[in-house]
């Protein structure tokens, strides 16, 4: 069988030596990657499309604004491309013997675009995790420090950065059109023109520097980014809050034991699960890495299927990222609330 790595399909062993078999891959592949990822993919469209429309509405005043509009906008690519290729997967499910070959369409063609998008989304998020960051510790410099022209340029770094690491990919891969037997449902043995991805050493080698870099290096330095961020500022805002109570206890001694404001708890609730979600989704993707340098197998062995099957979680767990966007704003954001239901009493006058 075959299995999307890092938008690049390879052969799994379908001998009993896999520590997973290959039949319950092939079944755990149709449930995620097509079912619950394309049902996902789906919802999270309609979600970023909702947050595109409400966040022009509310305008791009300032670098915070334009950060927000940038992730939603890669976010929507993002769950785009997954969309396009779960309806891929699904096609090539139903129509296996097409000679397109619809899964090397998805994997190939649309993988590397989602996977370079997703990567990219995390990068936005870990500059507003800083921009947040600031507004806690220099909350006069902040919109001197994010302008818009320096968030506008910070986003078209990273886009630059990315999609330049991914061309090479698209440049060296070898899919073309080649005779291939089969047999058809009487038993005769046929040739067809198949469209099939062949691998060559140049992409191989690619393949393996540029996961090393998208993944163990720039995507790891963005965990550790947001994770220092959320850090600082949940210890700032605690620190903050002490000093308040501090001198507000010298001047009335009645007031009661420290505690974060009602505000300062929910910020710090909502800065926790973005951390949180972040991470988790990003869990098993660093697993199957770490798990590359400490056993044998992983990339072709008997750990491959379970190497397949952390990449299948973690892009599922990808995509959920890139969907949720749209409550935590509906949650933070009282003036994107306020769009929102605007719009959704327009739509059912309309109807009416």
């Amino acid at each position: 069988m075959s299995r999307s790595k890092g938008g690049v399909t390879t052969l799994a062993p379908d001998s009993n030596s896999d520590i997973i078999p290959a039949a319950v891959i092939e079944l755990l592949y149709t449930v995620i990657a097509i079912a619950a990822h394309g049902m996902a993919s789906f919802l999270g469209l309609g979600a970023n499309c909702i947050n595109l429309i409400v966040l022009s509405k509310l305008g791009l005043q300032n670098g915070n604004s334009v950060g927000v509009f940038a992730l939603s906008v890669t976010d929507f690519i993002v769950t785009l491309t997954q969309l396009a290729t779960s309806l891929c997967y699904l096609l090539d499910k139903m129509y296996p013997d097409h000679p397109s070959n619809l899964r090397v369409l998805g994997n190939f063609e649309l993988g590397w675009i989602r996977y370079t998008c997703f990567f990219i989304s995390g990068w936005i998020t870990a500059l507003l995790s800083v921009e947040r960051c600031c507004c806690v510790l220099l909350p006069f410099k902040v919109k001197q420090l994010f302008s818009r022209s320096r968030v506008v340029t910070a986003v078209l770094v990273v886009y630059t950065v990315y999609i330049g690491f991914t061309l090479p990919l698209y440049a060296s891969q070898n899919l073309s059109w080649s005779p291939i037997n089969f047999t058809d449902n009487k038993n005769v043995t046929k040739e067809r023109l198949f469209l099939v991805f062949k691998y060559t050493e140049e992409f191989l080698v690619l393949q393996k520097y540029l996961m090393s870099v998208f993944v163990v290096a720039l995507f790891f330095m963005c965990q550790v980014l947001l994770l220092s961020c959320t850090a600082v500022m949940i210890h700032v805002l605690h620190a903050s809050s002490k000093f308040r109570h501090a001198i507000k206890k010298e001047s009335h001694p009645s007031v009661p034991q420290y505690s974060l404001s009602t505000r300062e708890r929910r910020l710090v609730r909502v800065i926790l699960c973005l951390a949180l979600i972040f991470t988790i989704c990003n869990l098993p993707r660093f697993a199957d890495h770490a798990l590359r340098y400490a056993i044998t197998g992983m990339e072709f062995g008997m750990f491959v299927n379970l190497s397949s099957l952390l990449w299948s979680v973690s892009d599922f767990c990808g995509t959920i990222n890139c969907s949720t966007s749209f409550l935590v704003y509906w949650t933070l954001n009282t003036n994107f609330r306020k769009s929102c239901l605007e719009m959704f009493t327009l739509i059912e006058i309309y109807k009416h």
